[in-house]
């Protein structure tokens, strides 16, 4: 029996930005002030469908890690999504790669080939894995579609809450979002979501390609269209333990 919870998001491009946080530790207070500052203005950019914001604290080295995971209707809006970033959204008179936080950003965009939730959005979209491959045979879309099937299926019985798969016949990569659930009852940084996510089986289909990124984070905040979601644009998955604004925290709890 498929969950009523199951079911294909409606979008069209996937584009997957990552960064390291220069600084060390981020103050918490400004960091969600400063998230809560961009958030109107990105959410309605054209076509946009969603963004998972992520915080990556590396439990070795304790280094911060960040970047944005969106969901557009069409590629077309991520080229526009682009221009409005690199030449006329800025803050402080700063475009944002400029911002003194940021640094060696990078990018992926692709065709989106699937995106499925199999869990409602929120608190079971906790944790997010991104992963990235080179394809040598030109024949990213073609193995991508191949691989979307099993991909899907594995997600689901993985007990994960979505997947979306991507390529892009230009660069000749294939991006893929798996995202987890929370650890029940975790009030502290969930770790466990990570070693889940890290433990879902590499596919047959992709397993033989060269992999360039391979990037676990945990939501940080989730924006989301308002006028689909009966006013809601915010949602913060992982407070606590990680900061938000006190209202949308006991909205959570």
């Amino acid at each position: 029996m498929v969950s009523e919870d199951n079911h294909d998001i409606q979008c069209g491009a996937l584009l997957a930005e990552w960064f390291d946080v220069e600084g060390g530790d981020p103050d918490p207070a400004e960091l969600v002030r400063s998230i809560e500052q961009d958030r109107p203005h990105y959410t309605r950019r054209p076509g946009f469908v969603r963004k998972l914001l992520p915080i990556r604290v590396d439990p070795g080295t304790g280094k911060v890690g960040s970047g944005g995971f969106y969901l557009f209707e069409r590629l077309q809006d991520t080229d526009e999504y682009f221009r409005w970033t690199e030449s006329e959204y800025r803050v402080d008179g700063l475009l944002f790669h400029e911002r003194p936080f940021v640094a060696n950003l990078h990018k992926f965009v692709g065709q989106i080939v699937g995106a499925r939730d199999f869990r409602p959005i929120g608190r079971s979209h906790a944790s997010l894995r991104f992963q990235l491959w080179s394809c040598g045979e030109r024949d990213a879309e073609a193995r991508a579609a191949r691989a979307w099937p099993e991909l899907s299926r594995v997600a689901e019985t993985s007990g994960l809450a979505s997947v979306w798969l991507a390529a892009d016949a230009v660069s000749q990569h294939i991006g893929a979002v798996t995202v987890a659930a929370r650890t029940p009852d975790t009030t502290t940084d969930d770790y466990d979501a990570w070693r889940r996510l890290a433990a879902v089986v590499e596919l047959d289909e992709l397993r033989p390609l060269t992999k360039v990124q391979d990037l676990t984070l945990w939501v940080f905040t989730i924006w989301l269209p308002a006028a689909r979601n009966a006013g809601t644009s915010r949602l913060w998955p992982n407070s606590p333990p990680l900061p938000a604004p006190p209202a949308v925290t006991d909205t959570l709890r």
